[in-house]
C-alpha cells in the first residue's frame, strides 16, 4: 500500500492538511448555482461560485464573474476551474471609492479556534494561485467585517501567479466565533482612494487601496481567475509553501459539495438553475383518498444541517416561483413553508386540491450569509 504524502513541518497527510483550509471552496470545484455566471450589478456583492463572490464600483463599466474550466492552455496540475472577474466594458475614469475584487468567507465556527480578538491569538498562513491577462499590482484583504482590517501588497504578471503569507493573530476587534460571519479574505484587482491606508498590520480602517495599490487597474477588457485559495493556521512557509502544495490541500469535489450545503441547497439535479423547468430531483406527497381540503404535505429533508433557520424558495416543475405541481390535473398549486428549521422544512398545499393527485416541486434553501 502507498504511504501518503507527509507534510515535513506538520507530521500529517496532505488532504490532512486541505481538511483544516477554512475557505471552503478553495479550488471552485463546486457550483451549485448554474453555469452561466452574473453581469454584476455596482456596488453589490454576487455569489458566484459556492461560497465565492465578486463585487465591483465604477458608473461605467460593465463586469461579468462566472466559473471557468482551465483549458488546455491555461491547465496546471491540481486545479480544473477558475473564479474569474472580467470587464467587458473597461473600468475607465476611477474615482475615489471604485473597486473591482473576489471575496470568500469563514464562518465563525471555522475560526473559533484560532482565538482572535485575545491575547496570544494564533497566526495563520494564506495563498492564493491566479491567472491574470495583465500584469500590475494587487491586494490582499483579510477582516471580521466589522472592524479589523489587514491588507497585503502583491503583484500579478502575465500568466499564472502564486502568493502566500503569514498573518499575524489579530489580538482585538469583535470577531464571530459561532455561525457569523468569521473571516473575510478579499482579492482587489481594481481599487483607487483618497487616503490610501499602508499595508502590513492590522487596524479599524476599510479602505479599497493601499499606498502601493492606489489608482491601479488590472480589470480592463481582460480577465483575472482565481484557481486555489487556502488559509491555515500555521507559518507559510510551512504549510503551503508552493503553487504545488496548494493544489495538493484543496478539499475534492464531494467534499466541497456536501459542505457547501450547509450553506445553499437545491433539490435540483447539480449545476441546474432554480426555476428551471424540470422534474429530475423534485420531492413530492400524494393526498390521502380519504382527505379534504388544502392538506398536501411535502416534507424536505436537507441533506446537511443548514447553518441557520431560513425560508425555503418553492417552485413548481414548470418553474413558476411558489407553486407546486399536480401531476394528475396537470396544473401548478399555490402553496407555501411551514415549520422551517436547520434540518428541513414543511411545504403545505395553499389551494383546494383534487382529491388522490400528487403533487411535486422543487425548492432552494439559501442559509449564506448577507456580506457587507
Amino acid at each position: 500500500m502507498t504511504s501518503p504524502v507527509l507534510d515535513i513541518a506538520e507530521g500529517m497527510p496532505h488532504d490532512a492538511r486541505a481538511e483544516q483550509n477554512v475557505i471552503l471552496n478553495t479550488a471552485d470545484v463546486s457550483q451549485e448555482l448554474g453555469t452561466t455566471g452574473a453581469t454584476l450589478t455596482t456596488d453589490t456583492w454576487k455569489w458566484i461560485v459556492d461560497m465565492g463572490a465578486a463585487k465591483y464600483k465604477n458608473t461605467a463599466a460593465v463586469v461579468t464573474s462566472a466559473q471557468v474550466p482551465l483549458t488546455s492552455t491555461l491547465a496546471t496540475p491540481g486545479f480544473r476551474n477558475g473564479l474569474q472577474i472580467k470587464a467587458t466594458t473597461a473600468l475607465s475614469s476611477m474615482t475615489n471609492g471604485d473597486y473591482a475584487k473576489l471575496g470568500w468567507w469563514a464562518e465563525g465556527y471555522a475560526i473559533a479556534n484560532w482565538g482572535w480578538g485575545a491575547a496570544n491569538s494564533l497566526s495563520v498562513s494564506y495563498a492564493l494561485a491566479y491567472w491574470s491577462d495583465k500584469a500590475g499590482p494587487i491586494m490582499l484583504r483579510f477582516g471580521n467585517g466589522v472592524d479589523r482590517w489587514y491588507y497585503v501588497d502583491a503583484t500579478a504578471i502575465v500568466g499564472y501567479n502564486f502568493v502566500s503569507g503569514t498573518l499575524q493573530g489579530c489580538s482585538d476587534g469583535t470577531w464571530d466565533s459561532t455561525n457569523g460571519v468569521g473571516l473575510v479574505m478579499e482579492l482587489f484587482v481594481a481599487g483607487k482612494a483618497a487616503s490610501p491606508v499602508t499595508a502590513g498590520s492590522w487596524g479599524s480602517t476599510v479602505n479599497v487601496a493601499t499606498t502601493a495599490f492606489n489608482n491601479t487597474n488590472l480589470l480592463d477588457t481582460t480577465n483575472f481567475k482565481v484557481i486555489g485559495v487556502g488559509c491555515y493556521v500555521g507559518a507559510a512557509t510551512q504549510v503551503i509553501a508552493s503553487i504545488t502544495t496548494l493544489a495538493r490541500r484543496m478539499r475534492s469535489f464531494p467534499k466541497v459539495l456536501q459542505e457547501a450545503q450547509r450553506y445553499w441547497e437545491a433539490t435540483y439535479d447539480y449545476g441546474v438553475a432554480a426555476g428551471t423547468s424540470t422534474s429530475a430531483g423534485a420531492v413530492g406527497d400524494q393526498r390521502s383518498a380519504g382527505n379534504t381540503g388544502r392538506d398536501v404535505t411535502i416534507e424536505w429533508r436537507y441533506s446537511v444541517p443548514k447553518r441557520t433557520s431560513v425560508t425555503p424558495t418553492i417552485y413548481s416543475t414548470t418553474g413558476a416561483s411558489g407553486n407546486i405541481r399536480d401531476i394528475d390535473a396537470p396544473a401548478d398549486r399555490s402553496a407555501l413553508i411551514d415549520a422551517a428549521g436547520i434540518k428541513g422544512v414543511l411545504i403545505i398545499g395553499n389551494t383546494t386540491i383534487t382529491i388522490g393527485h400528487a403533487h411535486i416541486c422543487h425548492a432552494v434553501a439559501d442559509a449564506r450569509p448577507t456580506l457587507g
